[in-house]
């Protein structure tokens, strides 16, 4: 369950692309593999991942020198950019 700003949103189990679960914390590739990022032609896709960090669309979790992120972080990006894409579509 995600509680995002009075909304909340019941979640099963969560798989990637090719079935497997996904964990409570991920790499940047399998953040990258979640998102599907790496599908849409993008050259850099950590880049992608940055850039949304940096424009506070999305959190990282910094563990020693790696960088992580929560699967609660991810639906809740998800979620927030579909409610951005439909908002945009009925405009």
């Amino acid at each position: 369950m995600i509680d995002r700003n009075q909304q909340t949103i019941y979640v099963g189990t969560v798989h990637f692309p090719d079935g497997h679960p996904l964990p409570e914390v991920v790499t940047e590739e399998e953040a990258v593999k979640f998102l599907r990022i790496d599908t849409t032609g993008v050259k850099n896709p950590q880049f992608t991942l940055r850039y949304y960090r940096e424009h506070g669309l999305l959190r990282g979790t910094q563990i020693g020198k790696k960088l992580f992120y929560t699967k609660t972080e991810l639906l809740e990006f998800l979620a927030k950019q579909t409610e951005f894409t439909n908002r945009k579509n009925t405009a």
